[in-house]
């Protein structure tokens, strides 16, 4: 399999009492496939695995296998907390890894991996380095902001990627850096990443404990960061 285009880590949409929203899944995984993200990535850390029991972990994708029907790649996250849950020695040999998502936020790991394992496919996992990323030979990008924002990923790898134009790649990026400095302050991504879908019409409900909602300031930095994100981006790309 080769990784290329914008990967998105699927958000875990809840009713108010933690219950999976089938509706509003199935309203994201639509937005997502018709926007032209390349993949869906299922109980991942932007799906809040860690809140969830193996049994709903496994429940939710068999959910999103329906949802997504075969129309784009669908992967899923198989990380733990537990060290006993993690640890799978065998897997470290096997031939099947073909690429690697890094985001250690180390550029030197970027280089390393870029110089000394071309076979393997190398993936932006760090949002604010995608551009380096790209510029190293990268050819997808696993990033949450995806979920709400999936024109603004698509337009950077596509000039960056698929156009090789770095001129319009930087102005695309630095249009995207303040979104990327909210998402990561605070302790506040996945409730950000869930109203952003909220501002799409699309209510993914309240993260699981022991994360709490944004409050009123925190969501309407957000909407203004996106609004003026969206604004400079479409302008770039004459959207």
């Amino acid at each position: 399999m080769k990784f290329e285009g914008i990967y998105t880590p699927l958000v875990a949409p809840f009713f108010d009492d933690f219950t999976l929203n089938h509706d509003a899944m199935q309203q994201t995984v639509d937005l997502l496939v018709n926007a032209g993200v390349h993949g869906i990535i299922v109980a991942g850390t932007t799906g809040e695995y860690y809140a969830m029991s193996m049994k709903e972990r496994v429940y939710m994708m068999g959910v999103a296998k329906e949802m997504i029907a075969g129309r784009v790649p669908m992967i899923i996250g198989t990380g733990a907390i537990r060290t006993e849950d993690s640890v799978l020695d065998r897997l470290g040999r096997s031939p099947n890894f073909c690429a690697i998502k890094e985001s250690s936020g180390d550029p030197n790991r970027l280089h390393m991996l870029a110089r000394d394992y071309p076979h393997i496919a190398l993936s932006c996992g760090m949002d604010d380095q995608a551009l380096e990323f790209f510029a190293w030979g990268a050819r997808s990008w696993v990033c949450a902001g995806s979920n709400f924002a999936p024109e603004a990923h698509i337009a950077l790898y596509q000039a960056c990627a698929v156009e090789g134009d770095f001129t319009k790649g930087r102005a695309i990026m630095s249009a995207m850096l303040p979104l990327m400095r909210v998402l990561e302050q605070g302790g506040k991504f996945i409730q950000c990443i869930k109203h952003g879908l909220t501002m799409r019409g699309i209510d993914v409900g309240p993260p699981r404990k022991p994360l709490q909602p944004l409050n009123k300031d925190d969501k309407r930095e957000l909407e203004q960061v996106i609004k003026t994100m969206n604004t400079t981006i479409n302008r770039i790309t004459g959207a």
